[in-house]
């Protein structure tokens, strides 16, 4: 049985190669046998934020309690 792979990734405003790489890594990691899931989040959304919860969002950038517990129940899903 081949290991499960988790891809951690954050989508840019700007779509670019490490989109592109991120996308052939999963099909590649699919055909080769691998359970593949994702954890994806999105900068995108960034910008629609108010300036309070863009000032809470930039406390968090060293550690965020919202995307550690996110993290650990995905990974328990799998």
């Amino acid at each position: 049985m081949k290991p499960s792979v988790l891809i951690v990734h954050n989508r840019y405003f700007h779509e670019g190669g490490e989109e592109r790489y991120i996308g052939q890594l999963e099909t590649v990691l699919t055909a080769k046998g691998h359970a593949v899931f994702s954890y994806t989040e999105n900068s995108r959304l960034f910008g629609e934020k108010n300036p309070f919860s863009k000032g809470i969002a930039a406390l968090q950038m060293p550690f965020s309690l919202k995307h550690y517990w996110r993290l650990r129940k995905t990974i328990r899903a799998k």
